[in-house]
């Protein structure tokens, strides 16, 4: 996992992975630990997924003497009874009803160009030609 990375295209990634095996493990090292939370909690708030597991450990990473430790997280994630039916919801196209673009029958008719005047009159556009003569 990236740090820099958004979240959500590890969603994606990861919705093949339970779809196929019906688990998912994100294992992340260092500051790309909180992005991992990210994507683990995004699964589990679109009831895609539940945690079967979490460890926590620290890794060392580097050569000795000069090696460091970093964080990691290992989140098992498995796929919920709802999941084949929300990817199965979200594959589907637009119905008529969904689509919020306007049709013919229910488009307004425009007949010319009109503008607001200060009074709060509607009237025609008056288009100025150019700059007035003598003033």
């Amino acid at each position: 996992m990236s740090n820099t990375r958004n979240p959500v295209s590890y969603v994606n990634l990861a919705k093949p992975f339970l779809q196929e095996h019906g688990e998912v493990c994100i294992s992340p090292l260092g500051i790309a630990v909180s992005p991992a939370v990210t994507v683990a909690e995004i699964l589990k708030q679109r009831d895609l997924a539940t945690e079967k597991q979490i460890e926590t450990s620290l890794e060392s990473v580097g050569d000795l003497p000069r090696s460091r430790q970093k964080p990691k997280i290992d989140i098992v994630l498995v796929k919920t009874s709802e999941f084949d039916d929300i990817i199965a919801a979200e594959s589907q196209p637009l119905s008529s009803t969904d689509d919020h673009t306007a049709s013919a029958d229910t488009a307004p008719e425009i007949t010319e160009p009109s503008t607001v005047t200060a009074d709060g009159q509607i009237g025609p556009v008056h288009l100025l030609d150019g700059p007035s003569e003598g003033g």
